[in-house]
């Protein structure tokens, strides 16, 4: 067996403590030039993952390891994330169905069979000839003149000629303030309920997790060279930016955030705005 198929046997995390003996380099300072702390370079030599981020962080910790003591990242990744998904629990299936029995089909269509007959069935209904409806002509009580009788709305008359309820200018002028007061409420409730857009390019690839302003997790994931993320929701934003090198720019509402230059593979947190 060669040196390189031997190599291909080993873990991630034991080609990384190999290459790091092989450059004569402690954990300390591995973990100093990758920004982490040493237990998580002991982590990663161990490959004791549970006690690592989420996959996505673990694989940009693997390749920027990988590049600091000449190994290749790409093929280091690639073997955690196999190792990642064969130790995911697969679905267990649901038992197949059992087939229904033919004579429930049979019972049940002679029953919608006789259903349909009855209801489309010829029915001789009778229906009451309509009455003509009469035009209600109001009658002028005494005391009461008919030139007076059309001022006055037939609701606000009583049969003693009295006048029930009047409308008043004042009252009409108040009610339609305060119909205006309430449509400018509710057109600004409405503005206030719109969301923030969250907008960051990349120059390179980069794992990260965004939340909202209600601390709810609405992104989980790597995005690579020229693929930007655009996302909806209620500001601020808190984005934990796992290599924050490899962030260009970030947005939020075309307003530009400041991005602090910090070394590659450096995970930071980003409020925005």
């Amino acid at each position: 067996m060669t040196e390189t198929e031997q190599g291909r046997l080993l873990l991630p995390g034991q080609r990384l403590r190999s290459g790091r003996e092989a450059a004569g380099l402690t954990q300390a300072e591995v973990a100093t030039r990758m920004h982490l702390s040493v237990s998580y370079i002991r982590a990663l030599e161990a490959d004791d993952y549970d006690r690592l981020p989420k996959a996505a962080f673990v694989r940009g910790y693997i390749k920027n390891y990988a590049k600091l003591v000449n190994l290749p990242g790409d093929e280091l990744a690639n073997l955690y994330q196999q190792m990642a998904e064969e130790a995911r629990p697969q679905p267990m299936l649901p038992p197949p169905a059992k087939e229904p029995d033919r004579r429930l089909w049979w019972i049940g269509g002679t029953i919608g069979f006789v259903l349909i007959v009855w209801l489309l069935w010829p029915v001789s209904i009778e229906q009451p000839a309509r009455q003509t409806e009469q035009p209600v002509i109001p009658e002028v009580s005494e005391g009461v003149t008919a030139e007076e009788a059309d001022l006055v709305p037939a609701e606000s008359v009583d049969e003693g000629g009295e006048i029930l309820q009047q409308d008043d200018p004042a009252t009409a002028l108040q009610v339609e303030e305060d119909s205006a007061s309430f449509r400018q409420e509710v057109e600004t409730d409405v503005a206030a309920a719109g969301s923030d857009r969250l907008l960051i390019r990349f120059k390179e690839v980069c794992w990260l997790r965004v939340r909202n302003a209600d601390g709810d997790e609405i992104y989980v994931g790597q995005r690579d060279e020229n693929q930007p993320l655009q996302l909806d929701g209620r500001g601020p934003f808190r984005v934990t930016l796992g290599n924050a090198a490899a962030v260009s720019e970030i947005f939020v509402n075309d307003a530009s955030v400041r991005v602090p230059v910090v070394a590659p593979g450096q995970v930071i947190t980003v409020r925005a705005p």
